[in-house]
């Protein structure tokens, strides 16, 4: 198989799995002594993988003939150090951010905002590929520089456990649909004290329903104390064994995900979306750019606008089982879209781009 460099600002592991099917990934990171510092105070050693990063950075100009994917937020100051990799290699540049045309996503000094948006716009001709990962990204980077146009390609994110059989799926729609799922960062920005309010307000008007939430973030002592003080609520941690995951995503009914857009964040392509898609819940997300693009309202998921989102989801539990017929049509409806973003899928899409060099 081809090997293809990955160069991410974090870990770029959970976003290329599809890509591993079809070439020999090696990642590396664009901060390696940001994560250098990390590893020592973390693990008291430096990482093989955060040294390998410091010694592809100095070896950075004698790079040549490899396959490099960039994965690095637009108008980083970095670029300027690894478009360099552009004049002996393939290198690919890949981005899920979808506001090209609007402010900088870093807090540099005005000035440097505006030389950088210029240095990008002189730097990203020289990639062989933009790989977006929605086709809002795909429209945003081709607006900011249309000259681009025809070297940019829209791979999405893939979802990477099996999807829930039809027997599993058949009796838990066949059950009273009880189980509220939230995973992923606990922060503001996802909503968590929203969905905290739902879970206040099942206890009060419907007990027998369970509220499940998994992950980690600056809002998990919010989640313990609340936890202590309900009896309907499921705290799970951090869970990184995929199957655990699938397990309690195949368990839950519904998905709530009340993003709040903050600082010019909004929900881009969340993998919890189509992850749990494919384990047959119906995700009930804010109307943001990723599950937007998605999910078809009320057909395979609801979308609501955050100003909304809390009365109808209270609404949506109220009249619970007078729905659940047609929940459970769209929760299989939403297991046919997530199928759209199977490995089999992506793969094939990855394996088209990188063959052609």
């Amino acid at each position: 198989m081809k090997k293809v460099i990955v160069l991410h600002d974090f870990d770029g592991k959970p976003y290329f799995k599809a890509l591993e099917q079809v070439a020999d990934v090696v990642y590396l990171n664009t901060r390696p002594f940001r994560f250098m510092l990390r590893d020592l105070l973390k693990y008291r050693k430096i990482q093989r993988e955060t040294l390998n990063s410091l010694l592809f950075l100095f070896k950075l100009p004698f790079v040549r003939q490899h396959t490099i994917l960039l994965g690095m937020a637009p108008f980083n100051i970095r670029l300027l150090i690894y478009s360099f990799l552009c004049k002996h290699n393939r290198v690919l540049l890949h981005t899920s951010w979808h506001q090209w045309q609007g402010g900088v996503p870093f807090e540099y000094p005005e000035p440097l905002r505006g030389w950088l948006k210029r240095a990008w716009r002189n730097r990203l001709p020289r990639f062989a590929n933009i790989v977006a990962v929605t086709e809002e990204t795909r429209r945003s980077v081709s607006q900011f520089l249309p000259e681009i146009t025809e070297r940019i390609v829209t791979i999405p994110h893939v979802v990477d456990i099996d999807p829930i059989d039809d027997k599993a799926f058949e009796d838990k729609w066949q059950q009273s649909p009880g189980h509220f799922l939230f995973t992923g960062r606990l922060t503001a920005a996802k909503g968590v004290s929203t969905w905290l309010e739902l879970a206040e307000y099942a206890e009060k008007n419907a007990p027998e329903l369970e509220f499940h939430i998994a992950g980690r973030g600056e809002a998990e002592n919010q989640v313990i104390d609340y936890q202590q003080r309900h009896a309907n609520l499921n705290f799970h941690g951090f869970i990184s064994d995929r199957e655990q995951l699938k397990s309690l995503m195949a368990r839950s009914h519904f998905l709530l995900l009340p993003s709040r857009k903050i600082n010019g964040w909004e929900e881009l392509f969340g993998l919890v979306v189509i992850e749990a898609m494919s384990q047959g819940c119906v995700v009930v997300a804010s109307d943001h750019i990723g599950p937007r693009e998605i999910i078809t309202d009320e057909e395979d998921g609801l979308l609501y606008r955050e100003e909304e989102f809390a009365v109808k989801a209270r609404q949506l539990i109220a009249d619970l089982n007078l729905n659940q017929l047609e929940h459970a049509q769209r929760a299989e409806k939403g297991l046919a879209t997530s199928r759209r973003y199977s490995m089999k899928v992506i793969a094939n899409m990855w394996s088209s781009l990188i063959n052609k060099f």
